[in-house]
């Protein structure tokens, strides 16, 4: 019979025993999350999120890739833009991408996961599913379908729901335009054309769960996320750590505010700039041909500005099938057929006279119908609305020109002599 003194020693030998098998058989297969930090290339502004299984019975290190495209192909930005680029899941060598974003400088952080034995199998069927080649592609959708979310429907149907649980009990809120332009801050350009580009699904306001098409969003719902397959309270994340830190300065986290305020800017010079040069090249008739040619200069720069825009803006929200990208107001401020402005814009330059042709006034009083709609439907909750300004002040300043044959003769302008006489 064994001694109650050497009872302890048995207990911990057994425990230390069964810890050690726990160990080993987690450690043949190990699961984590990487979320990429962003760069300040607009393609990686959002970040970018991989799934990391390691093997150690067969040595695999594999990441797994929901946002692989040919991002090179011409005519790929547009087909984005529309909902209908398609991008695939790829299975490639974990440290082989290490390597490449390290060279880039992106930080790379891990989330170990915390699954059980028949989870991970479950894990791993549906990745290899999702390999075959006709499931292996997806049409692409910025905030509904992306790598981001990919993962996160994945994790949840693992996890039996608990990722979405996870998310609704969460306090984020926020507009999908806020978040978008966050990963656009500190870039100007980046900034405005983002915030031109969303309509108005981009002010709905959603909770963790959508917000999760952002790959640091879904890292903050992993790690208040649950296991209940291993227990009650059991967290899904076992530990998290920074695998590589980024040495230059983060590239996220300039001022989303100064780049909405200056599109507001932007806006009101160009609408006061040719309102007033149009109205004052009303007021002087044509006899400052300085003055005259420079409001028909600043005419032809904003219907330029105004077509190509629209050129842009109005497939998109006419046809696009991503989420925040349809119905964009802004497609009634800037128009395509302003383009056809040019021409009495560059007849002002060349005569000095600002004179309209009757269709050219029969299109201005549409467009100021369709700026007052726009205006409406994007003043409130964008900054944009500004552009609704310029667009208002110029067909103002432009309605204010006679019609074509309606100037008085040269002979018969009155010249400074006969106003003395």
């Amino acid at each position: 019979m064994k001694s109650p003194a050497r009872l302890p020693k048995l207990v911990l030998a057994a425990l230390f025993s069964a810890i050690s098998l726990f160990e080993a058989s987690a450690a043949e297969t190990r699961v984590e999350l990487l979320t990429i930090g962003p760069d300040y290339a607009i393609d990686t502004r959002f970040g970018h999120i991989l799934l990391r299984v390691i093997d150690a019975e067969t040595g695999r290190d594999d990441a797994y890739d929901f946002g692989v495209a040919d991002f090179q192909r011409p005519g790929f930005m547009v087909e984005a833009a529309m909902g209908r680029a398609k991008f695939w899941l790829r299975r490639s060598s974990t440290q082989i991408r290490f390597e490449d974003y390290r060279r880039r400088d992106r930080q790379i952080h891990t989330q170990r996961l915390n699954l059980a034995d028949d989870q991970i199998a479950y894990l791993l069927e549906r990745l290899e599913w999702n390999l075959q080649p006709e499931n292996v592609e997806y049409a692409y959708n910025h905030v509904a379908d992306n790598c981001s979310t990919r993962l996160r429907d994945l994790l949840n149907d693992v996890t039996g729901g608990a990722v979405q649980r996870a998310a609704y009990a969460m306090s984020i809120e926020r507009t999908y335009r806020e978040e978008i332009l966050a990963a656009g801050s500190g870039r100007m350009l980046a900034l405005i054309a983002l915030d031109l580009g969303a309509g108005p699904h981009g002010e709905d306001r959603v909770g963790a769960w959508q917000l999760s098409f952002m790959p640091h969003r879904m890292r903050e719902i992993l790690a208040a996320t649950e296991n209940p397959a291993l227990g009650e309270g059991t967290p899904l994340v076992a530990f998290e750590e920074v695998l590589y830190q980024r040495k230059a300065a983060p590239a996220v986290g300039g001022s989303v505010r100064a780049g909405r305020e200056l599109v507001v800017a932007i806006g009101a010079v160009l609408g006061l700039l040719f309102g007033l040069s149009g109205l004052t090249a009303w007021w002087t008739r044509g006899n400052v041909a300085w003055l005259s040619r420079l409001a028909g200069l600043v005419l032809v720069s904003t219907a330029a500005l105004f077509g190509s825009l629209g050129l842009a803006l109005l497939p998109i929200s006419l046809f696009s099938t991503g989420t925040i990208w349809m119905s964009n107001q802004n497609a009634w401020i800037f128009f395509p057929l302003d383009l056809v402005l040019l021409g009495p814009g560059l007849r002002w330059i060349w005569t000095g006279r600002a004179t309209l042709a009757t269709w050219s006034r029969a299109y201005i009083d549409l467009r100021f119908l369709m700026v007052v709609i726009g205006w409406l439907g994007v003043a409130h909750p964008q900054e944009t609305g500004a552009f609704a300004l310029a667009a208002a002040l110029t067909l103002i300043g432009l309605r204010t020109q006679p019609l074509k044959g309606a100037w008085p003769p040269p002979a018969e302008l009155p010249t400074p002599q006969s106003k003395e006489a």
